[in-house]
């Protein structure tokens, strides 16, 4: 298969990672309710096939999760495989190789994005009313955790209000009821700073936020780039293939196309909600939760059969480490 194009789809990426038998899709029933948390630990931690769960209690019929996207390997020589394959790079990379990879984009000419009047996201459209979070397999990742999180591996998708500062970045988002999430923005970071720019115009920051991306952007998404520079056109220096975009149906911003899941709608701009605690990248789990800003869901696209792709955060490695 070629690996530019499993760095460009998710679900090709899937297709790759069954062939070099470093995938389980795992047909009996799990529970949501920290049950595929523990076995997508487990995996992390003996290195073993990223887990797809087909089969979800109480889910919406056909809806899946692929854990541990970006973990290790045990395979001799493919350690990184995972990882490298979202730079469409070779089973055997080193990490010096991926690296690399990343160092020779930096210096590359930006590739913009194909602009698309729809794509393979758009098959299903819930729209206001009926927007409901709930009926995707949302999971309790530790059981101290303060509520179910559907962000752990996707990406926010904001836009500046002059248009010319198009970011994604990786965040999380715990779901509070059937359209509202709630999440860090960080000042200092770039989701941050383009939401002060609309708060300045005292309007809601426009947001979406996209699961099952081609993993690439993800790739990307989760870099420390400079402010200003928009991530899609990173990933056509990247891969030197530009990625495929389509526009949210509520506001003007552009998602990958073949996405699995976006959800579309604003970053409020006073409204708080407690969020967390929740378990965290270096192995301990908080007692307290903190104020953050509320996230209004207005749209949600997805594919048929859609793959949630999740992290679940604790001792290393896993994708808040090798991301």
């Amino acid at each position: 298969m070629n690996l530019v194009n499993c760095a460009l789809d998710f679900r090709s990426f899937i297709a790759e990672l069954g062939y070099r038998k470093d995938l389980l899709n795992i047909q009996r029933e799990v529970s949501a309710d920290l049950e595929l948390a523990a076995i997508t630990r487990r995996v992390y931690e003996q290195r073993l096939p990223a887990p797809l769960f087909s089969n979800i209690r109480d889910a919406m019929p056909g809806a899946r999760v692929l854990g541990a996207p970006a973990g290790m390997s045990a395979m001799p020589g493919q350690v990184y495989s995972r990882l490298a394959l979202h730079s469409g790079l070779a089973a055997n990379s080193t990490p010096k190789q991926i690296i690399a990879a990343i160092r020779r984009a930096v210096k590359a000419k930006p590739i913009a994005p194909e602009y698309c009047s729809s794509g393979l996201v758009k098959e299903n459209i819930w729209l206001d009313n009926e927007v409901d979070l709930s009926r995707f397999p949302v999971p309790l990742l530790h059981a101290k955790d303060g509520g179910r999180y559907f962000g752990t591996y996707g990406f926010h998708v904001i836009q500046s209000p002059d248009g010319k500062w198009n970011s994604w970045g990786i965040g999380r988002l715990m779901m509070l009821d059937r359209n509202r999430l709630t999440g860090p923005v960080i000042a200092t970071q770039h989701i941050g700073l383009i939401r002060e720019m609309w708060r300045q115009e005292g309007k809601s920051t426009p947001w979406a936020m996209v699961f099952g991306a081609p993993p690439a952007a993800v790739a990307i998404a989760g870099m420390p780039l400079a402010a200003g520079v928009s991530e899609p056109d990173y990933v056509g220096a990247l891969l030197g293939k530009s990625i495929a975009v389509t526009k949210t149906e509520t506001n003007d911003l552009w998602v990958p196309a073949n996405a699995e899941i976006v959800l579309e709608g604003e970053i409020s701009l006073s409204e708080q909600a407690l969020e967390g605690p929740m378990g965290e990248y270096h192995g301990y789990q908080p007692t307290e939760g903190h104020q953050q800003p509320v996230f209004h869901v207005h749209a949600i696209t997805f594919r048929n059969n859609p793959i949630l792709p999740i992290c679940v955060a604790g001792t290393p490695p896993e994708e808040n480490h090798t991301i």
